[in-house]
C-alpha cells in the first residue's frame, strides 16, 4: 500500500494546518479467517495529538477486512484510540461485529473533515461499488490538523491464526490534505520518516523500494 506519514506524539515535522484529509482505497481481493484483525486506516492529528499524545487529538477512519468478502467501517473520535463502528455508534470489540458485504475490486473513499464554521468533525466512508455511505459527526472546536499518516494494521495479539492466513491485495492512493487557504495537495516523500522493514522475501514492497521515499528495506 502507498503510505505516508509521521506518527502522533513527539512529531518532528508539522505540516501547515489543514482541515481535510482524504484517500482512495482499492480492495482488489482479501481473505481472512477472523474478524477485527486486519485493517487499514488514515489518521489526522490536531496540534496536541501531533506534538504530545498518541491518543488525544487523534482522529482516525478505517475499515476492518473481515471474512467472506465483508468489511467493517469504523472511526476513532479523537480520544482513547478506540474504534467506534458505524453500525450502532457505540464502542465495541471488533470481534463481535459481522461486517457488511462488498465485492472484490471495491473502491472506497475515506475522509476526515473539520468543519470549522459548524464546529464539528465529519468521518465519512463511501463505497463506490455498492453506493453505501457511512458518515458520523462529532462536536469539535479545537485546532486544525497538523499531521497525518496511513496504516495497514495487523492485530497479532488477538488472532487465533498465523499471519500467513490473512491475505490482502489492495492499494491506497490519492492521499490529499486541504490547507486552510483552500489549497489541496498531495504530501511529498520528504514527509515520511525512514524505517526498517523486516519481512519475508515473498512480500510485495514495491512502494517502499522507491529510494526517494527514504525507506531502508531489510529482508530475511
Amino acid at each position: 500500500m502507498e503510505g505516508y506519514g509521521q506518527g502522533s506524539g513527539l512529531l518532528v515535522t508539522l505540516l501547515p494546518p489543514f482541515y481535510n484529509l482524504t484517500a482512495l482505497v482499492l480492495l482488489r481481493y482479501w481473505n481472512t479467517p477472523q474478524v477485527g484483525i486486519l485493517s487499514f486506516q488514515i489518521n489526522a492529528m490536531n496540534y496536541y495529538g501531533a506534538t504530545r499524545s498518541s491518543c488525544v487529538g487523534f482522529f482516525q477512519i478505517g475499515v476492518d477486512l473481515d471474512p467472506n468478502g465483508t468489511i467493517a467501517p469504523w472511526y476513532v473520535p479523537g480520544k482513547n484510540c478506540v474504534a467506534h463502528y458505524f453500525f450502532n455508534e457505540t464502542t465495541m470489540n471488533p470481534a463481535v461485529l459481522p461486517g457488511v458485504s462488498t465485492p472484490n475490486n471495491t473502491l472506497l473513499k475515506l475522509m476526515i473533515y473539520y468543519n470549522m464554521s459548524a464546529k464539528e468533525i465529519i468521518f465519512e466512508i463511501y463505497d463506490y461499488n455498492t453506493n453505501q455511505l457511512w458518515i458520523h459527526k462529532i462536536p469539535y472546536s479545537g485546532t486544525p490538523f497538523y499531521a497525518t499518516y496511513t496504516q495497514l494494521e495487523f492485530q497479532y495479539a488477538y488472532t487465533k491464526y498465523p499471519i500467513t492466513d490473512y491475505i490482502f491485495n489492495g492499494t491506497m492512493f490519492d492521499i490529499e490534505v486541504t490547507y486552510l487557504n483552500g489549497t489541496t495537495a498531495t504530501l511529498p516523500a520528504s514527509y515520511m520518516i525512514p524505517f526498517e522493514l523486516d519481512v519475508p522475501f515473498t512480500w510485495d514492497l514495491t512502494y517502499y523500494n522507491v529510494n526517494v521515499s527514504g525507506y531502508n528495506q531489510f529482508t530475511k
